[in-house]
């Protein structure tokens, strides 16, 4: 059987015509045989080795909480019990509405952006409460992250000398006159 992302579903019949090798554009192939149907019980270890095959199956690497839960014939709180143990498992990662196979999952990355809109009053106390204890005159690292980004942001002591590995947070280092950045060079891609 087919599911696709336009919510149909193409059955085989399983009578001597053979199924696609690949599936249309918008749909996963299902191992199901005809006389299993949509509304098959299928054991908890059984439906997440599926959901993995499916995700890594998946032409966008991407499959959405209600299609799982529509191909395995499952309810959508039984997909995201069974996504987050997956993603215990480091198979797969969740997104907000579905998952990716981990392997799309490494390839794919939020922007610094968007990581910076996370919890980003927390960030900023953090920020502010680790730009308090830089004194005057002190030479000081601050990592790549949205978090030391607010650090930056948020120092008051003044002839620092911050290095840092991170362009957003040399340009805010930059901003501060107080501030003397240094910007650390080095392999921008790995290999």
């Amino acid at each position: 059987m087919l599911h696709c992302a336009e919510e149909r579903s193409i059955q085989h019949d399983g009578y001597g015509s053979n199924p696609p090798s690949r599936p249309p554009t918008g749909c996963v192939m299902l191992a199901l045989s005809p006389a299993q149907g949509a509304e098959a019980d299928v054991l908890k270890q059984e439906r997440e080795t599926e959901i993995v095959r499916l995700l890594s199956q998946s032409r966008s690497g991407v499959l959405r909480v209600s299609e799982l839960s529509q191909v395995l014939g499952v309810s959508q709180m039984t997909v995201r019990r069974d996504l987050e143990e997956l993603e215990v498992q480091g198979l797969i990662q969740r997104l907000h509405g579905g998952a990716m196979h981990l392997s799309d999952a490494l390839l794919f990355e939020r922007s610094f952006a968007e990581r910076g809109r996370e919890s980003q009053p927390e960030k900023v106390a953090v920020g502010r409460a680790a730009a308090r204890l830089v004194r005057d005159g002190q030479v000081i690292i601050l990592d790549a992250g949205t978090t030391t980004l607010e650090v930056a942001k948020h120092l008051t002591a003044r002839e620092v000398t911050a290095v840092t590995n991170a362009l957003p947070v040399a340009t805010a280092l930059a901003a501060r006159p107080e501030v003397s950045p240094i910007l650390l060079g080095g392999q921008v891609k790995g290999p």
